[in-house]
C-alpha cells in the first residue's frame, strides 16, 4: 500500500483536505458510519415511533437515495419555515378578506407547527443518535488518518487545513489521536461554556494545530438565546434545552447565510482553498452545489477527489463514480480509494496528484 517515500514532494506543502460521509463509513464503533439512505431508514422508524404514518406524513420514505431524501426533507423544511409567516396572512385565502370564520383553517396551523417542532427534534434526536462522538472508532480514525498523512507526504514542514460537510467529529477525533491538534474554533472558559469563534479558525494554521472547518455545523454545537454559537460534548445526546441546534440540515437550497458563524467559515474555505498547493476532496458525493462552486475557484488540476476503489464496487461502477467527478470538476485528478483503517487506494493515481504528474484514471484496464 505504501507509496515509494523517495517520490514524495520535497519541501514544505500546503495541505487542504474536505471530506463527506464517505470519509467516516469506516471509522465507526462496531458498525459502519451511516450515509444519507442510513439516516433515512433510521428517521423514518424513529418518526413512525411518534406517530403511526408520520414519517410519510413529513414526506420520507426508508428506501430513498441519499439525493431523494435530501430533496425530501429540504421540502419539509421549507414547509416549516413558511408556517409563521403564512399564518399572518390567512385573510388572502377567504372568501372574504374581512369577516370569514378563520377557526379551521388557524387550528390546522396550530398542529401544523407543532407537529413540525415535533418531527425537528425527531431529526436532530436522531442525527445526533448516528454521528455522535460515541459513535466513532479512535483507533480507526487514527490508524486511516495517519496512513493517509504518510501516503501524502505530509509531515513536519507541511501545512495542513481540514474542511468536512459531516456533522460527525472523525476527522478531529483521528487528527487529535496522531497529535497534530486540532482546532474548530472553540475558545475554552472556566466560568461559561466554551464558545464557537468561527471568525478565525484558519487563522491557526500553522501555529502547531490543524483548523478544522464545519462548513454544515457540528453535533455538540447550539446557539444560545443571544446568538452565541457553544460547544458542547459531541458524546451527549441531542437536548433542545441546551439551545438551537447550529446544524444546516440536508436541503439542495441550503440558506448558508441562516447562520453567519457557518457562512464565515465558508469565506475560511475560500482562502484555505487559496492557499493550498494540493486539495484532497475525500469520501463526497459532490452534490453540493457551494462546495462545487468553491472548488471551481481554484485550478482543477491541483484537487484530487477519491471516489471508491474497484475491488470494493467493481469497475464499472468506479469508472461510473470517475465520470461523475469529471461531470463537475473535469481536470481533476480521480483516485480510486477505500478510505478506512485498512486503507486501500489506486497508487499511481495517488501518486500522481501528489507529484503534479498527469492523470492517472481511469485508464484501461488492460493498462493496470
Amino acid at each position: 500500500m505504501g507509496l515509494d517515500k523517495n517520490r514524495r514532494m520535497a519541501g514544505a506543502q500546503n495541505w487542504l483536505i474536505v471530506t463527506g460521509a464517505g470519509a467516516s463509513r469506516n471509522l465507526g464503533v462496531e458498525r459502519e458510519m451511516p450515509l444519507m439512505g442510513d439516516w433515512a431508514r433510521a428517521l423514518v422508524d424513529a418518526l413512525n415511533e411518534v406517530a403511526v404514518g408520520f414519517g410519510q406524513a413529513v414526506g420520507l420514505r426508508a428506501d430513498m437515495a441519499g439525493e431523494e431524501f435530501e430533496e425530501a426533507l429540504g421540502r419539509f423544511l421549507a414547509w416549516s419555515r413558511s408556517l409563521p409567516t403564512t399564518r399572518t396572512l390567512l385573510p388572502l385565502g377567504f372568501d372574504n378578506v374581512v369577516g370569514d370564520d378563520d377557526t379551521q383553517v388557524r387550528r390546522w396551523f396550530d398542529q401544523g407547527e407543532a407537529r413540525a417542532d415535533r418531527a425537528l427534534v425527531t431529526v436532530h434526536r436522531v442525527l445526533y443518535e448516528l454521528f455522535g462522538q460515541n459513535d466513532v472508532s479512535s483507533v480507526s480514525a487514527r490508524e486511516a488518518y495517519g496512513k493517509l498523512l504518510r501516503l501524502l507526504g505530509s509531515g513536519d514542514q507541511s501545512l495542513l487545513a481540514y474542511a468536512t460537510t459531516n456533522y460527525d467529529v472523525a476527522g478531529e477525533v483521528g487528527l487529535d489521536q496522531l497529535g497534530l491538534k486540532p482546532h474548530w474554533g472553540e475558545t475554552p472558559s472556566l466560568v461559561h461554556d466554551p464558545v464557537i469563534d468561527p471568525e478565525h479558525v484558519y487563522d491557526r494554521i500553522g501555529r502547531g494545530t490543524v483548523p478544522v472547518l464545519h462548513l454544515h455545523g457540528r453535533v455538540g454545537w447550539y446557539f444560545d438565546e443571544e446568538g452565541k454559537l457553544l460547544s458542547r460534548d459531541p458524546r451527549a445526546p441531542f437536548s433542545e434545552h441546551l439551545g438551537t441546534p447550529a446544524l444546516l440540515l440536508p436541503d439542495p437550497k441550503k440558506d448558508y447565510a441562516q447562520f453567519t458563524a457557518v457562512e464565515s467559515l465558508w469565506r475560511q474555505l475560500e482562502v484555505a482553498l487559496g492557499q493550498a498547493d494540493r486539495t484532497l476532496v475525500l469520501g463526497h458525493s459532490l452534490n453540493d452545489s457551494e462546495l462545487i462552486r468553491a472548488l471551481r475557484t481554484r485550478p482543477t488540476t491541483q484537487i484530487g477527489v477519491t471516489v471508491l476503489h474497484h475491488e470494493e464496487c467493481g469497475h464499472e461502477e468506479a469508472e461510473r463514480a470517475a465520470g461523475r467527478v469529471r461531470e463537475q470538476l473535469p481536470e481533476c485528478h480521480v483516485i480510486p480509494m477505500s478510505f478506512g483503517p485498512d486503507l486501500l487506494v489506486d497508487e499511481d493515481a495517488l501518486q500522481a496528484f501528489v507529484d503534479g504528474g498527469s492523470i492517472q484514471y481511469p485508464r484501461p484496464y488492460g493498462s493496470r
